[in-house]
């Protein structure tokens, strides 16, 4: 009888040296049905605003989750600073 009480969950962890692990499915972000129209857009205007780019694409949800995607996108299509392209050939600076 008290092999009996063992339920089906315990019954699994019971059969492996390791601590039962939490997992469940992605969900995704609201920001990915319009990611496609925020690329179009930095292609047109890589500096453009975010609230400009909220405008454009009909954004009625929270700000905070479209300038986390804006953010971690626009690196991509901003053009290289000039100013941050130095460089020096070997032995080209030395201490004097």
């Amino acid at each position: 009888m008290a092999g009996e009480a063992v339920c089906d969950g315990s019954r699994g962890a019971l059969g492996t040296d390791r601590p039962p692990k939490y997992s469940r499915p992605l969900k995704g972000s609201a920001v990915d049905a319009v990611e496609p129209q925020i690329r179009e857009l930095f292609k047109q205007a890589p500096t453009m605003p975010t609230t400009v780019i909220a405008e454009r694409i009909g954004w009625e949800m929270g700000m905070t989750i479209l300038e986390d995607r804006v953010r971690e996108s626009r690196p991509a299509y901003l053009p290289v600073d000039p100013v941050s392209r130095t460089t020096y050939q070997p032995g080209e600076l030395a201490p004097v």
